[in-house]
């Protein structure tokens, strides 16, 4: 600003008939720097009208604004106020966003335990059949103390009813040891159908890492549960797209449909499925949504399974999750739910943001 100011002055000796053109030329280049550096708007008030200006009315304030610059480019998008209902919706999605986050970050711990531990499927075939083993060991030992224990009981039971046979009263010592007896078959059975009940379960779970270890190892698995992708901002939607169960057995049943519909939706298939996650293979394409589901367990709160997509991320796949056909898996999915499942079996939330 200062050379445009001296450049002005120095200009003494030019002729009186150019002087004044000269004035408005430096006055121009000295407002330039104030101009290119003007704040520029762009809004749409209520009835559709669309206004540009360097200050925002105050009656149109709480609207959707993009601030522009020099070359009239968007550079900025200053969202409309939101009332205390969308503020409520947002908190819910992003809560819900965020055990989904823990969920897929416990999955993405435990896929790499399972590689960093084992190198081959035998590997992890081996490690089921010696903890199979060692329960069973437990099992053999349970058992054979329950018939040892039932066969001491039994020559109790017998002296105590020949003894009240003979007239005479049952002495309490024996009594007392006919009552510890029992005490510990029935303690040596709950051990039992303890040991019997973890071996289920590991046998169950090692089947979960066989086959998961066969997915991250095959050639068609897509690498990690972290793509760069993109999840709608759900700008119009007032349902969250969850449902509620208060019983394990119900929430299995609704889990198992849920498998269904994200499979049905889901334009990339299903990935992977546990008892907490079901999530499809990534977006490849721009017109691709991939779906999930998460089952949200919090203390002193119903179960909650949880449906949101993504899509990949580029302009035209955050087009897609805003579309009316994105938005319109999760806001379905409670109704799903609701007309598959008898209403006296399961209690349908259809969630508003309240």
């Amino acid at each position: 600003m200062q050379t445009e100011h001296l450049y002005c002055h120095k200009q003494t000796g030019i002729q009186s008939a150019n002087r004044g053109l000269l004035r408005l030329l430096c006055l121009l280049i000295m407002l330039h720097p104030l101009v290119s550096h003007a704040v520029l708007y762009r809004w749409i008030d209520k009835s559709g009208k669309t206004h540009y200006s360097d200050s925002i009315p105050p009656t149109e304030s709480q609207l959707s604004r993009a601030k522009l610059n020099k070359n009239a480019q968007t550079v900025r998008i200053i969202e409309a106020a939101k009332t205390a209902e969308e503020f409520h919706f947002k908190r819910q999605l992003a809560h819900l966003r965020k055990k989904k986050k823990g969920l897929l970050n416990a999955q993405r711990r435990y896929d790499r335990t399972l590689l960093n531990t084992f190198r081959k499927v035998t590997d992890l075939e081996i490690a089921r059949a010696e903890k199979l083993d060692s329960m069973d060991v437990l099992i053999n030992i349970a058992s054979s103390n329950i018939r040892r224990l039932n066969i001491e009981l039994r020559k109790q039971q017998q002296r105590a009813a020949n003894t009240e046979r003979n007239g005479t009263a049952v002495p309490v010592k024996l009594l007392k040891r006919i009552e510890y007896t029992r005490t510990k078959v029935a303690e040596n059975t709950q051990s039992r159908r303890q040991y019997e009940f973890d071996k289920s379960r590991i046998s169950e779970k090692f089947g979960h890492d066989i086959n998961r270890f066969k997915e991250l190892t095959s050639n068609a698995f897509q690498g990690n549960l972290r793509p760069r992708t993109v999840s709608p901002n759900f700008p119009h939607l007032k349902t969250l797209g969850f449902v509620e169960c208060d019983s394990r057995e119900n929430c299995q049943k609704i889990w198992k449909l849920t498998r269904k519909y994200v499979a049905r939706h889901a334009t990339t298939g299903v990935q992977l499925v546990t008892e907490k996650l079901i999530y499809s293979f990534h977006p490849q394409d721009d017109k691709d949504i991939g779906v999930s589901a998460s089952k949200i367990v919090e203390p002193g709160k119903k179960t909650r399974i949880f449906v949101d997509i993504r899509c990949k991320f580029t302009s035209v796949g955050r087009e897609n999750c805003n579309s009316p056909r994105g938005i319109q898996i999760p806001s379905e999915f409670p109704v799903f739910i609701k007309n598959a499942k008898p209403k006296h079996t399961t209690r349908q939330s259809i969630e508003h943001a309240s």
